[in-house]
């Protein structure tokens, strides 16, 4: 009987070695095979879910049906159609980045330092240059330029603190929904693996694997504790500050049956209403003279004055928009009129789409690959309930 035991756990361990294999780049057969098993099983619950769906029959389709038909056609609504489905661009591309930054178990990418701060950064400039908000920020998606065309204003008119946020909080809460969409997959899959009774390995090398570093081990032990004890509360204080092991979150609250609504409700209060909003603050604060004058004689009455302390926060706040203000003035440089400048501009829009591409790229191949994973799991388990 021992040696049955021993046996179970050495075809186990061998199993779960192959599986780590299985990329597509050593095993694409073996891949695409279990992604597509996994693929046709969404398909097949998406159409059940359409067909029996009141709403989608009697609400989303012929809405649809309603949107071809007034696209085909030309006529005094084209101007309201056009205004829907910029607003349909600007959102699918602020979510759309957001669950790109936070989707794939750490191979997301970077979106908020590649695209949101630097809108920031651009509605500042903006700001200050007009003396006013009265412009258009929302063409700044899908890699076109960004344009802020003045009008007139007195010269004694001042942009607000409120008036700049909150012509950013549209599209910071929309990457910080997405952010919070893109936490789903890893919460989903521990929770099946949970809900199936399949061992779940991403929450035991979480819970079993051991840093060099005694601290590490204390705090990945004490975020655990903490999900399991405090649910609601202490998801939404995970997701509230940038936290890069925020994935292990979403297994551990899988792997602990929360429910759907409590995990995904909390994240998304944490991230999209409260990180990204403090974040939006932070580098409002720093792309404006004023603000940031503000904040150095705060600090300079509230801290002892040899201390310096204002003057160095204000050097290194200055310094991390320096950074900013390089990247803008080069990329203004390169899209300068000139036919040169203008064919520079193409080229670097091309190389920038491209960017883009391999890193959705990168994105969609790591997804199909822990589906297949994930599926590989299901069989091996299966053929260790046999050999048991």
């Amino acid at each position: 009987m021992a040696k049955s035991s021993e046996d179970t756990a050495a075809l186990a361990e061998q199993l779960r070695q192959e599986r780590k294999k299985l990329t597509l780049f050593r095993r694409p057969f073996s891949v695409l095979y279990h992604f597509s098993i996994v693929f046709l099983r969404f398909l097949t619950w998406l159409a059940l879910r359409v067909q029996r769906s009141r709403a989608t029959r009697f609400v989303l389709l012929p809405l649809l049906l309603l949107w071809l038909v007034a696209s085909s056609r030309d006529g005094p609504h084209r101007q309201l159609l056009d205004e829907f489905n910029d607003s349909v661009k600007f959102v699918v591309w602020w979510v759309g980045l957001g669950v790109l930054s936070s989707v794939g178990l750490g191979t997301g990418m970077h979106s908020g330092i590649l695209f949101l701060f630097p809108h920031i950064f651009l509605v500042v400039q903006g700001a200050q240059e007009c003396k006013s908000l009265d412009f258009d920020s929302r063409h700044h998606m899908w890699f076109h330029p960004f344009e802020a065309s003045c009008n007139n204003v007195p010269d004694t008119s001042t942009v607000t603190f409120a008036a700049i946020f909150w012509k950013v909080f549209l599209p910071c809460m929309l990457w910080g929904a997405g952010t919070a969409a893109g936490e789903i997959p890893p919460y989903a899959l521990s929770r099946a693996a949970k809900l199936a009774g399949q061992r779940n390995e991403e929450f035991e090398e979480i819970s079993e694997s051991k840093s060099q570093y005694n601290l590490m081990n204390s705090m990945k032990d004490w975020m655990i504790r903490f999900l399991e004890k405090h649910g609601f509360w202490g998801v939404l204080l995970m997701s509230a500050w940038p936290n890069m092991a925020f994935d292990l979150c979403g297994i551990c609250c899988g792997h602990f049956l929360m429910p759907f609504w409590t995990f995904f409700g909390a994240t998304l209060i944490g991230k999209a209403l409260i990180k990204v909003n403090l974040q939006a603050a932070f580098f409002i604060t720093i792309f404006t003279d004023a603000h940031l004058k503000r904040v150095e004689a705060f600090i300079g009455r509230v801290t002892p004055e040899q201390w310096g302390l204002g003057s160095r926060v204000s050097e290194f706040l200055l310094e991390c928009r320096e950074k900013f203000h390089s990247a803008q003035v080069k990329a203004a440089a390169e899209h300068a009129g000139t036919v040169t400048a203008a064919s520079s501009s193409s080229l670097v829009s091309q190389v920038g789409s491209w960017v883009m591409v391999a890193f959705i790229a990168y994105f969609a191949i790591s997804c199909i690959e822990q589906f297949a994973q994930q599926h590989a799991a299901e069989e091996d388990e299966k053929k260790l309930t046999k050999k048991k």
